[in-house]
């Protein structure tokens, strides 16, 4: 199995406890949010996430906000500016979820936990915290 030693625990506990597949989104809330599975998982029902069935942007975001207290928000990566999951520790700075093509995966420390890592997936858009600090560009 590809990916580092965090994501596979996680993906044995989805396919082992949960007989879940389709579970890149409960993976990446876990990581992002430094829980488990378990919690991730009911954090993701609560929004409406289905068994065995993908996840979307609201219900992503939803379960990061009630998981880690803070909020988050997305950010679509313009076509003209798009990387590849290979370069995101590169050009993302900040610990984030990465969105493409049907997929989702985290990255934490500038290491990206996933099957992806080292692939040429295009990020087409990311999932983060909303600093404070920082001003918000929408």
């Amino acid at each position: 199995m590809r990916g580092t030693a965090k994501y596979q625990r996680l993906k044995n506990v989805g396919m082992e406890v949960y007989k879940e597949r389709g579970d890149c989104g409960v993976i990446a809330v876990a990581i992002m949010a430094d829980v488990s599975y378990g919690k991730a998982y009911a954090s993701l029902q609560r929004y409406g996430r289905q068994n065995r069935c993908g996840t979307t942007v609201p219900m992503l975001i939803g379960a990061l906000n009630e998981l880690t207290g803070n909020a988050h928000m997305w950010f679509v990566v313009p076509d003209a500016h798009r990387y590849t999951v290979n370069k995101a520790p590169e050009i993302h700075k900040k610990d984030a979820l990465l969105l493409t093509s049907g997929h989702v995966c985290g990255m934490i420390g500038g290491v990206v936990h996933d099957w992806t890592q080292g692939r040429r997936h295009k990020v087409l858009a990311t999932i983060g915290p909303i600093n404070n600090n920082e001003e918000v560009r929408v």
